[in-house]
């Protein structure tokens, strides 16, 4: 969303500042989901996060540059150019709400 409303390059600079430290939430997550699988289970944890990964660097570009095409066009019913950046932030902040209702199923079997 920063990067969505950001109109001064400071407010750019700012917004990209603040994005890099995405980067800190995929090794962090993975690091939770790997101490909650069992030991036996972790080549599989491991091929599943790939496989999401990998899916959604490819369809990323697609919807988001539709989006963008869609939202910035000359005939676009509302001109927001911002809306991938909003698209994603709420997909963000779905997936923090899926994260919170998880919550910690930390069994003594999953500790191996």
């Amino acid at each position: 969303i920063d990067a969505a409303a950001a109109g001064a390059s400071d407010g750019l600079r700012l917004a990209l500042t603040v994005g890099a430290f995405g980067g800190l939430t995929v090794p962090a997550l993975q690091a939770m989901m790997t101490s909650r699988a069992a030991s036996d289970q972790q080549g599989e944890l491991q091929g599943a996060l790939a496989t999401l990964s990998s899916i959604t660097v490819m369809a990323g570009p697609l919807i988001f540059s539709r989006i963008f095409a869609h939202f910035s066009g000359a005939d676009a019913g509302v001109h927001a150019p911002g809306a991938p950046f909003v698209l994603s932030a709420g997909l963000a902040g779905i997936a923090l709400a899926l994260l919170a209702l998880a919550g910690n199923p930390r069994s003594p079997e999953l500790r191996a």
